[in-house]
C-alpha cells in the first residue's frame, strides 16, 4: 500500500496535462508517467548505492532529461520547409540567435547523426577551443573546430 502511494504522489506532482475523450490515450500517458517515476526511482537507488556524497537530480530534471534524449534520438538533420518559397524581398532580416545550449550528454555521446556541417553565413565561437568557426553539429547545433591541427568535434562527441 505504500508503494502504491508514493507512485500516485510522485506521479501527481508533474502529470502530463494533456486531456482525451479516448479512454486508450489517457492509459497511454497515466503509464508513460508511471515508467518515467520508476525509472527516476531505480536512478535514485543505484545512484545512492554508488556514492553517498553527491546529490541526486530531482523528478522535474529527470523527466526534462529524458524527454530531450527521446526527442533528439534518430535525428539526422533538420527538416526543410514545406510550401512555396517565399521571395527575397519579403524575407525579413535574420538577426542573431543566441548560441544554442549543450545537448544532454545521452544525445552529446550516443553516437548517432553526429555529422559535421559547413555554414557559410554563420561564423560563431568553438564550444571547445573559442575559435571561430563555420562548422557545427547537425545533430546538436554547436559551433565545433575541425581542421588538421585540432578536431574539437571528435574531442566533444567522445570525450
Amino acid at each position: 500500500m505504500g508503494g502504491v502511494d508514493l507512485i500516485d504522489s510522485l506521479i501527481g506532482l508533474y502529470r502530463l496535462k494533456l486531456k482525451s475523450k479516448k479512454w486508450y490515450h489517457r492509459l497511454f500517458f497515466h503509464l508513460l508517467d508511471m515508467t518515467i517515476v520508476n525509472a527516476w526511482i531505480l536512478y535514485r537507488r543505484e545512484f545512492h548505492a554508488e556514492s553517498t556524497s553527491a546529490k541526486t537530480i530531482p523528478l522535474r530534471e529527470f523527466k526534462c532529461a529524458v524527454a530531450e534524449a527521446l526527442c533528439k534520438s534518430g535525428v539526422a538533420a533538420k527538416s526543410a520547409k514545406r510550401g512555396r518559397p517565399k521571395y527575397k524581398e519579403e524575407q525579413p532580416v535574420k538577426k542573431k540567435r543566441p548560441a544554442a545550449c549543450a545537448p544532454v550528454e545521452d544525445v552529446r555521446f550516443d553516437g548517432l547523426h553526429h555529422y559535421p556541417a559547413m555554414k557559410e553565413v554563420e561564423r560563431q565561437r568553438c564550444r571547445k577551443c573559442d575559435k571561430v568557426t563555420q562548422v557545427s553539429c547537425v545533430k546538436c547545433g554547436i559551433h565545433l573546430c575541425m581542421s588538421s591541427k585540432r578536431n574539437c568535434f571528435l574531442a566533444y562527441h567522445i570525450v
